[in-house]
């Protein structure tokens, strides 16, 4: 059963658990790689913004479920090493979980962030070219797409709605191992946009509403801090998680 817990910043993430990657095309995107496709691949990912959505996957039955939620009212029996069991092994275990898990909520913080700054350029109608900020959230293999991808938008007619960063939802999970492996952690993400309307640059006003992208990101440790890596999008109907 999936049990969701409010976070800031209008995006939700779901916890580690046996998590098979959409098989389906995707496209590498940049700071907006689908920008002229649908500016929906943005949202508002900050942890001081609007309320986020937390899911937790499992991989148990119903029946494995109920199983455990009656185990709950025995007694504890966690401490007692039991008959062919080996403690320092499920210890190692444990501490390898608990590892994993700072990492992607360090990542997740990193990745929200930047995506926080891809909402406020995508409400202007220009920013700089190169901005100051990018290097403390991109690696140096993934800069130039970002550079790019800044060129194309200040290029494109329309831009967000200012209203969008507390318009757009992120739901956010995390991928148990990244695909590529360079990469120290991944996470998926859908963002939800269609509530955010595009606004053409040289008349002010709304054009059509955004759209639904799902974004496969890693990130990598350089200068001692995990950065984005690469991102994948794509165009979606449907959330596939």
């Amino acid at each position: 059963m999936k049990q969701r817990q409010l976070v800031t910043g209008r995006q939700s993430v779901e916890q580690p658990g046996t998590i098979q990657r959409h098989s389906a095309q995707r496209l590498t995107a940049g700071l907006f790689a689908v920008l002229t496709m649908l500016i929906g691949s943005l949202t508002a990912c900050n942890p001081m913004g609007p309320a986020v959505e937390t899911a937790q996957p499992t991989d148990q039955t119903p029946a494995a479920q109920a199983e455990n939620t009656e185990s709950n009212t025995e007694p504890d029996t966690s401490s007692i090493a039991q008959p062919g069991t080996n403690p320092s092994a499920d210890s190692s275990s444990d501490e390898e979980r608990v590892k994993q898990g700072k990492l992607f909520e360090e990542g997740k913080t990193v990745y929200l962030d930047f995506q926080k700054r891809e909402l406020e350029m995508g409400a202007k109608d220009k920013n700089p070219a190169n901005p100051e900020w990018l290097s403390k959230y991109v690696t140096k293999s993934y800069y130039g797409k970002v550079l790019d991808q800044i060129k194309s938008n200040n290029a494109s007619t329309y831009r967000l709605a200012d209203d969008a960063f507390d318009k757009a939802k992120t739901t956010m999970r995390r991928v148990q191992k990244p695909e590529d492996n360079k990469a120290d952690v991944a996470l998926e993400a859908c963002v939800d946009m269609t509530q955010v309307d595009l606004i053409d640059k040289a008349t002010g006003k709304p054009i059509k509403k955004a759209n639904l992208a799902y974004r496969y990101v890693q990130l990598k440790r350089a200068d001692g801090t995990l950065k984005v890596y690469k991102i994948d999008n794509k165009a979606v109907s449907k959330c596939p998680f």
